[in-house]
This record gives structure tokens, C-alpha cells and sequence, in this order.
């Protein structure tokens, strides 16, 4: 049930996983933020260590192209849930979520773990510590609300010889 949750000032859904997280080949469509929601300043898709990251203020959430990168689950997911809430007697700022996709396409779910080479699970848990940081400084309450994966196929797609493809399709 919407609304059972734990609420907080800023609620962060998480986007991380495989090529599916990053919106791989797939146009930006979430072009306008008709809520309140809310994205780190430098965008949706930055990550810590990169040129532009920027954990010091918060934008509106919206989605861009980046690369071979579009639209993420998360805007869409996100607009989705205030939505509903409003339809349900709520009100945009009863309902402010942060997102941010730290995926990484062309990997394995071994190389997104914890201690995996890509790095990518320690950048998601900067975010998190990041945010968490910059909702302190304005006296907002933080939670992570939800963490969303996203598998792509790159396990499956290894090679036939490969052990964890065949796990994989099991």
C-alpha cells in the first residue's frame, strides 16, 4: 500500500544493474519535472569521480541523452508513484523522491557486486552517503526508499563455454 511506508523530505530510489538501468539506445522522454522530484545537479546518470559530479545541490528530475545512454526507469517510475499518490488525496510535497541510475552496461552481475571490478557498487553507495550529506546541510530528512536492479543480458550473452551463462540460463 502507497503511503505505508516510512516518509521522509527527500525518499532516494536507487536505479543500478546492467545496460537496462542506463537506458541503453533509448531516447530521453522524461524532458520536464512536473513534480517535485529530484535528481543530483550534475544529472540522473552522473557518478562519483567523474567529471561534472556534482553531490553539492539538487536539480529537478529529469532525463537526458548521455552517449549511447536515455531514458532510466527511474524518472518514469518515480512521476509514476507522486502520481498516484496525488490521485489518492496526497500532495506533490508530501511526496519528494531523488533518483539516480548508477548502472553500467556490458557488465556482469559479478563485476556490479560489492568488490566487483567495474566500481560501479561502490559509486551507487557514494551516492547514497552524498545525498544523504547534502540533505543534512539543508536540514532535510534522507532515506533510501527503494533500490531497483536491472538485468540486462550480458551474463546470458557470454559464451556458451562460459560456466556462469549457463547458470545463468538456468
Amino acid at each position: 500500500k502507497l503511503g505505508a511506508q516510512v516518509r521522509t523530505d527527500v525518499m532516494h530510489a536507487a536505479c543500478f544493474g546492467q545496460s537496462l538501468s542506463r537506458g541503453l539506445l533509448c531516447d530521453a522522454i522524461s524532458l520536464a519535472q512536473l513534480y517535485g522530484n529530484l535528481m543530483l545537479a550534475a544529472g540522473v546518470k552522473a557518478l562519483p569521480g567523474e567529471a561534472g559530479y556534482n553531490p553539492a545541490a539538487f536539480a529537478p528530475l529529469v532525463e537526458s541523452v548521455v552517449g549511447d545512454e536515455g531514458e532510466t526507469p527511474v524518472a518514469g517510475a518515480l512521476n509514476g508513484l507522486v502520481r498516484r499518490a496525488i490521485a489518492g488525496d496526497g500532495t506533490a510535497e508530501q511526496w519528494v523522491f531523488l533518483g539516480s541510475s548508477s548502472g553500467k552496461g556490458g557488465q556482469q552481475v559479478e563485476q556490479l557486486s560489492p568488490g566487483g571490478n567495474s566500481g560501479r557498487f561502490e559509486q551507487t553507495l557514494q551516492i547514497i552517503r552524498d545525498a544523504k550529506a547534502l540533505c543534512d546541510t539543508q536540514g532535510k530528512s534522507y532515506s533510501v526508499w527503494a533500490m531497483h536492479w536491472y538485468q540486462g543480458e550480458n551474463n546470458y550473452s557470454a559464451t556458451a563455454s562460459d560456466r556462469d551463462a549457463f547458470d545463468y540460463q538456468q
